[in-house]
């Protein structure tokens, strides 16, 4: 049994403070129970969905008009990060962002609130990992690892002011 779960104590006071909805507390509550296991790959592909569900709400409250003009500017840029981005989005209703892959949702939203290329850079790699625990793979997810993406996620998504 992985430790840090045991009681959900202490560790889960550290994620419940950061967390700021039912859902966003559901799939940390899953992912401790997968952890509880260790099964960390499928507590890892639960913690990303706390992650990319807080998102997805971020980009709602900003406006899909908003989220749309936004890939349409970085689709024409021709210089910079995100010169390669070659996609524009015209979503209508807040259901349609699930068919936003993620890391799509994430640069345009990175552009929105402005975030720093750096950790623009470190939640792809999160997702990176996620991919890698969700998917057939070599990759190792061990308890320290884990314990690393969870401090990961709350630091550059869940407790990060521009995503609040």
């Amino acid at each position: 049994m992985c430790p840090l779960f045991r009681g959900k104590s202490i560790f889960l006071s550290k994620i419940y403070s950061s967390i700021s909805s039912d859902d966003e507390k559901k799939y940390f509550e899953e992912a401790a129970r997968a952890a509880s296991s260790e099964c960390y790959k499928a507590a890892t592909v639960m913690v990303w969905c706390a992650a990319i569900d807080r998102l997805r709400k971020i980009v709602e409250k900003l406006g899909l008009n908003n989220f749309n003009k936004e890939s349409k500017k970085l689709k024409a840029r021709k210089t910079g990060h995100y010169k390669h981005f070659s996609k524009e989005f015209n979503l209508v209703q807040t259901n349609e962002l699930q068919e936003v892959f993620d890391k799509d949702l994430i640069t345009v939203l990175s552009a929105m609130v402005n975030l720093d290329l750096n950790e623009l850079k470190a939640i792809i790699y999160l997702f990176d990992i996620r991919n890698h625990c969700a998917h057939p793979s070599s990759y190792i997810m061990d308890e320290l690892a884990y314990i690393n993406y969870i401090n990961e996620v709350l630091k550059l998504v869940l407790a990060n002011p521009k995503f609040q």
